[in-house]
């Protein structure tokens, strides 16, 4: 049928009153009549099929009246929408759109990406509602390649490229899609194309190798075996999702697979270096990767396949993904346990507990308040730091911005008494080098009251100048048997030889 038979089509269409429910009902045998002419009758039966498909599609004919062979608009703007698309089918040269309007090269305008991203969710989100049986088939395939770098208890996070929508999960784990390009030369051509969109995975796997070391390069300035080694870890089931970033929006399937990163010394001092500089970078602790709504600072994970993967065991799962660390700690036995001095003129303590043993102490004060330093922020305690001096990054590590010369010193001085408790990387980044669970604070450092039902705990550090706040407090709620046990063991005020501040206790 040629455009001039549309237009007949169209002109034949059953008219709908502009006020009230009057309408014309025709015979679709008529409207066959009205076009046979136009070509041999098999092609006018297709094509008014098509016709007939695409206004039932948008609701706009009455099903009960098409099931009896009829055709009869629900509504006059429904009339109106049918005659508006026949009339645009069958007037050569007409368009609904400006010229190039879907044309993505350079930069479309915002707004025009965000028009497109509006129409295709609309579309496909009614697809997927409205789906007879509720099994709409995704018209996007995605192949993804995560890199997941855990240092300690952090994981890191990246901004993800629709960063700018309120509603979106807008960090992702490093690492992105696939492309042409990731596959071997031979096999960048149309028919690999063509595969690609339909789930070839056997095809697709091989290049993610190269999608994670291309993705891992441009965002956080990685080289693979010279920064990190990369293993599968996982391959999740195909996970489905109404999604894509920017206009690439739509009912999409993604193969994702999870690979655990392991860096080299110089390769964790390299991601640290890029971390620090930008903005675009987020570190994740376990609780925060679990909260679905996001961390009340509006950071929120779209890790949503690897929820439907483990409905229920989703923290062991994240939990089991090996420590990325290139840099192991060197002292983590019990019997290798460290008391740190209280003041630069008290020993080191090391060993077992009831088993220690005094070790000499050459550290200055900015030394000590150094070490103190790095051991809380190992630990997980809030500090703030002077940025013009350290900066606090994650897994532990603190980048030097006017404390090598101290850290170097540091380092020096407790190497030769044969405690090797802090490590550096290229004399720009700081991590103790003994598990934080064995390096204790002296006794002397806590402060204590006891409310009701709550033990606030205070530590006391000079930390000057590397830190802002002298006291890092922390409250522990407790149980009515707990606190009252507690209250029966304090004698005169004090839970253990520790010094009480009168102006922070509580009186009993």
């Amino acid at each position: 049928m040629k455009n001039p038979d549309l237009q007949t089509l169209a002109h034949a269409l059953p008219t709908h009153a502009e006020e009230g429910s009057f309408r014309e009902c025709i015979a679709e045998d008529q409207l066959l009549a009205v076009v046979e002419d136009a070509g041999t009758t098999d092609a006018v039966q297709a094509t008014l099929a098509v016709v007939r498909r695409l206004l039932e599609t948008l609701c706009l004919l009455d099903a009960a009246e098409l099931e009896n062979g009829n055709w009869a608009f629900v509504s006059f703007p429904a009339y109106l929408l049918g005659r508006s698309l026949l009339e645009s089918l069958s007037t050569i040269g007409q368009t609904l759109f400006d010229d190039g309007y879907w044309n993505q090269t350079g930069s479309p305008a915002p707004s025009l990406v965000e028009e497109q991203r509006r129409l295709l969710a609309q579309i496909e989100s009614r697809r997927i509602r409205f789906h007879p049986t509720g099994n709409a088939a995704p018209i996007r395939v995605v192949y993804v390649a995560w890199g997941v770098i855990r240092l300690g208890g952090d994981f890191l996070l990246v901004h993800r490229e629709d960063d700018s929508r309120r509603d979106a999960k807008n960090y992702v784990f490093p690492g992105g899609r696939l492309n042409l390009t990731d596959l071997p030369p031979e096999q960048r051509n149309p028919a690999s194309l063509r595969a690609l969109h339909e789930s070839d995975l056997v095809l697709a796997t091989p290049g993610l190798e190269n999608t994670l070391k291309r993705e891992l390069a441009e965002e956080l300035g990685l080289r693979p075996e010279l920064d990190y080694h990369a293993a599968p870890h996982r391959v999740l089931q195909p996970y489905r999702k109404l999604e894509g970033a920017r206009n690439n929006h739509a009912y999409t399937q993604y193969h994702i697979t999870l690979n655990s990163i392991q860096l080299t010394s110089e390769g964790e001092a390299r991601l640290l270096d890029q971390v620090s500089l930008g903005d675009g970078y987020a570190w994740f602790t376990l609780d925060d990767l679990l909260m679905s709504q996001g961390r009340p600072d509006g950071k929120a994970a779209f890790i949503d396949a690897l929820r439907e993967e483990f409905p229920h065991d989703l923290s062991d799962f994240l939990g089991g993904i090996p420590d990325s660390s290139g840099t192991p700690y060197r002292l983590t036995g019990e019997t290798q346990a460290v008391d740190l001095p209280s003041a630069p003129c008290m020993p080191f303590r090391i060993g077992k507990t009831g088993k220690e043993k005094d070790h000499a102490n050459h550290l200055d004060a900015d030394e000590l308040a150094l070490l103190w330093t790095l051991v809380a922020h190992a630990r997980g305690l809030t500090l703030k730091a002077d940025e013009n001096r350290i900066k606090l990054l994650g897994g532990g590590w603190t980048k030097l911005v006017e404390a090598e010369a101290t850290a170097r010193s540091l380092v020096n001085k407790l190497d030769a008494i044969g405690l090797p408790l802090v490590q550096l990387v290229a004399d720009t980044y700081a991590r103790i080098a003994i598990d934080p669970a064995i390096a204790y604070f002296a006794e002397s450092t806590y402060r204590y009251r006891l409310d009701d039902r709550t033990l606030h705990l205070s530590l006391s550090l000079t930390t000057e100048p590397w830190v802002q706040n002298k006291d890092i407090e922390k409250s522990l709620p407790l149980d009515p048997t707990l606190t009252l046990a507690l209250r029966a063991i304090e004698k005169d005020g004090r839970l253990w030889k520790g010094i009480v501040d009168p102006d922070f206790e509580t009186a009993v």
